[in-house]
């Protein structure tokens, strides 16, 4: 052994020796001695410290400064010390430090000692500093983890997550246990990485994130490179973060939404329709309609079919009064010389959301009436047998109403319009009411739509073997009205 080795050990002993054997408050620390003298002292003074926590963090503190290469000179009177005073946590903060610096050391020492109790706070220290290479070191050969596997599985997750929730999130699912993968990260911590690519344990986090800093979340996910992985993400935050703090959230939906559609920023395409809905939704509620330009232009069909619903459904609870004018704005545009087919085609869908909004708008089936008054503001055509279908749809829902409904189809004007509303309201009614439903479809003008009536109330009643006990006996209705009832039964065989 050198001189100088000689020298630090024996500088060591007497420190030690000195802390057990002489009042606390008679040793000194020397700014110049080497620094395994300095670590011990710092522990000396530490020990003074009545406060639990405070010495707790003194401790810590005493290896700050310590380098990997001084770690194992340390071990030997640093275990001695920890071994005299279990309370201050002494070998743990250590081992623990030194699975900052150098782990593959520090186990090393631990298994050459038969310490192997003491590898916890090392594998915690390497997760802390180096998640990626702590989580690649795990590898137990038994199938199903040990009591000691265990124990080092959480040890290392502890430290990886405070390097980086998401990776702790993935260390627990490659193990799958239940209390691993029911971990949550600390609240205060959201992942540094954006660039890395979570699995589906990183929605488990989110509910955690998101009460403390949802802005922050947003930040992330939308940098998140797998667009699978972030919109699944986005679904979730914008499902939360609308109660929490409503501002905020429809900000940065419409910010979402202008930087993919405004800006042209391909780094945040949509494929969830769900995410689609919901920032589109936002639009209408903020922006009114300048939602519909932006609905109406996205490329993918089923993406601006779910769009327009989710505007328009959001521009109509704007300020509180929003219907009349998504209302006015639909009937506008149906009437418009200016259309793509692709509006037109989308506007026979609007036409028949609007009317049913109307239809369910107020109290004592006021709705009724200002669906009606609003149809005369329609074109002829699809998008006008789209809205009365929807306002019979939306009226018959509830039991109550469907004497009502057909009442008000059957009172209709004889018209295209009726024929709509009275073959919809036949299908309503059919299962309950089959005689009065089969004399109602009698009444169609349209041939095409009165066979189409007939067929769907009458083809289930036409053999008894199909439903056993007639619920209504459709020949004999058929030889009371002959003409009627040889359409039936030719539209029946073709069909």
């Amino acid at each position: 052994m050198n001189k100088i080795a000689t020298g630090i050990l024996a500088l060591i002993a007497g420190v030690t020796i000195g802390w057990f054997a002489m009042p606390t408050g008679e040793t000194s620390v020397s700014s110049d001695k080497p620094v395994a003298s300095q670590v011990l002292s710092k522990l000396v003074e530490a020990g003074e410290i009545i406060d639990a926590e405070q010495r707790s963090r003194a401790v810590r503190a005493a290896f700050a400064d310590a380098k990997a290469a001084e770690m194992k000179t340390l071990a030997a009177p640093v275990m001695q010390l920890a071994e005299r005073r279990p309370d201050m946590s002494i070998r743990k903060e250590f081992l623990s430090r030194w699975g900052e610096l150098a782990p593959r050391k520090a186990l090393a020492y631990l298994g050459a000692e038969s310490l192997l109790r003491d590898r916890t706070p090392v594998l915690t220290g390497w997760g802390r500093t180096d998640p990626d290479g702590a989580a690649e070191s795990f590898s137990p050969s038994e199938k199903e983890l040990s009591d000691n596997s265990h124990a080092e599985a959480r040890a290392l997750l502890a430290g990886i997550a405070e390097a980086d929730p998401v990776k702790a999130l993935l260390f627990a699912d490659r193990f799958a246990l239940a209390d691993l993968t029911r971990w949550e990260p600390k609240p205060s911590i959201f992942p540094s990485n954006p660039s890395y690519e979570p699995s589906g344990s990183y929605q488990r986090s989110i509910d955690t994130w998101i009460p403390h800093d949802p802005t922050g979340a947003f930040e992330v996910m939308i940098a998140l490179k797998s667009s699978r992985v972030r919109e699944q993400a986005l679904n979730e935050l914008f499902t939360e973060w609308p109660y929490r703090d409503p501002e905020a959230s429809q900000a940065a939906a419409i910010r979402l939404w202008e930087r993919a559609q405004l800006d042209g920023d391909s780094s945040v395409p949509f494929h969830s329709l769900k995410l689609v809905e919901t920032l589109a939704q936002n639009y209408g509620e903020l922006k009114g309609a300048k939602a519909y330009d932006q609905a109406i232009s996205l490329a993918a069909p089923d993406q601006r079919l779910a769009a327009l619903k989710a505007a328009l459904g959001g521009w109509k609870g704007w300020r509180g009064q929003g219907l009349p004018a998504v209302a006015d704005f639909v009937a506008m545009r149906l009437n418009s010389d200016d259309k793509t087919s692709a509006e037109s085609v989308l506007l026979v869908h609007a036409a028949g959301w609007t009317a049913g909004w109307l239809t369910e708008d107020g109290e004592k089936d006021e709705g009724i009436g200002k669906a009606a008054a609003w149809l005369e503001k329609l074109p002829a055509g699809e998008a006008r047998d789209a809205a009365i279908r929807s306002i019979v749809s939306a009226w018959s829902w509830k039991p109550e109403q469907q004497k009502k409904l057909a009442e008000w189809a059957n009172t209709l004007p004889p018209s295209h319009q009726r024929d709509i509303a009275v073959a919809t309201s036949v299908a309503t009614i059919s299962e309950k009411e089959p005689a009065r439903a089969m004399d109602m479809a009698a009444t169609i003008d349209d041939p095409t739509l009165r066979a189409e009536a007939l067929a769907h109330v009458g083809a289930r009643f036409i053999s008894k073997e199909e439903g056993g006990d007639m619920a209504f006996d459709v020949r004999k209705w058929m030889s009371q009205n002959p003409k009627i009832g040889k359409e039936l039964r030719e539209n029946t065989k073709t069909n």
